[in-house]
């Protein structure tokens, strides 16, 4: 399989699945070092995927996540590390949101990434949502203004 291809991703995605299998519905050291793997390819091959195919799997391997942290049994040190996860995996999908063009949904993803990087003190991640939400607030600005124009110089021309 090609790296980035639908079948590389979901066979990352079916992997994961099954070392939760074998550690359990609250995952592992395995599986949290397999989440940390998937989150470094998607980043390694962002480009390589369609953007609407990887926001799906990245979105899917965030769901493990957020079903992990649903398990009372995790210890403090690991609840946060599936935070700090989850975190990334938002952000991801923020981006992922964004690149097709769903602003609502990127600012959404964006902000529970900050809100995950406040609450396990991950700075790198607080710092890179700050950026992208910087991003999303400037497009849609933007956006608003080039949707207020026509009516704004139909407006100027019944005056002229």
């Amino acid at each position: 399989m090609a790296n980035g291809s639908t079948g590389a991703l979901q066979a990352l995605r079916d992997s994961i699945i099954l070392g939760l299998e074998v550690e359990g519905p609250a995952g592992g050291p395995q599986t949290r070092t397999s989440l940390h793997e998937a989150m470094t390819y998607y980043g390694l091959n962002y480009s390589a995927s369609p953007p609407g195919v990887l926001a799906e799997e990245v979105h899917q391997v965030r769901q493990l996540a957020s079903r992990m942290l649903t398990r009372h049994e995790l210890s403090v040190p690991d609840r946060r590390e599936l935070r700090r996860i989850g975190g990334w995996l938002s952000a991801l999908v923020g981006n992922l949101a964004f690149h097709l063009q769903d602003y609502a949904a990127a600012s959404v993803h964006m902000q529970s990434a900050t809100r995950l990087a406040d609450a396990v003190g991950d700075q790198w991640l607080a710092c890179w949502t700050l950026g992208a939400r910087a991003m999303i607030a400037t497009t849609r600005t933007t956006m608003n203004v080039r949707l207020t124009l026509p009516s704004t110089r139909s407006r100027w021309r019944t005056h002229l």
